[in-house]
């Protein structure tokens, strides 16, 4: 009976385990945004332009004259978002960027700060994730206009 007890508890435990998985929630990424003062044509507005090794990498900017820092793409991806406003960007104001998973996903969150102004501002992010993504993974772009 002391045997049967235990195995009840260690059974429970179990499910309480498997319960609590996370896996299929959100996990947040760690976001580090470059300075490359560049705005890209080659980039189409508000997608997500990934860019998961060296050759692409040096693909990418070959039309740009700039020194481009070195990444390491074994544990990083870059990632290059560009869009248009409705409204004045806020020059002193940071851009916030945020990347998750969830299931498969990877979503992308720009929050863009503006003004009261209405003149279209173009921007555009360079930034690094501390993750890899896979070739055939989904990708959704999100952009926020955060009025200041």
């Amino acid at each position: 009976m002391k045997h049967l007890i235990n195995l009840a508890v260690v059974l429970i435990f179990l499910v309480g385990v498997v319960a609590c998985d996370n896996s299929s929630h959100d996990k947040e990424i760690v976001v580090t945004e470059l300075t490359i003062p560049i705005y890209f044509d080659n980039v189409v507005d508000n997608q997500v332009s990934i860019i998961r090794n060296k050759y692409e990498y040096e693909s990418f900017f070959s039309d740009y004259d700039v020194d481009l820092p070195s990444i390491d793409f074994n544990h990083n991806t870059l990632i290059v978002v560009r869009g248009v406003t409705s409204r004045g960007i806020v020059e002193n104001a940071d851009k916030v960027i945020r990347c998750f998973w969830n299931d498969d996903t990877l979503n992308v969150s720009v929050n863009i700060p503006v003004d009261f102004t209405f003149s279209a501002d173009a921007w555009c992010c360079v930034f690094l994730i501390d993750d890899k993504i896979r070739e055939n993974q989904n990708v959704t772009l999100n952009v926020n206009e955060i009025l200041i």
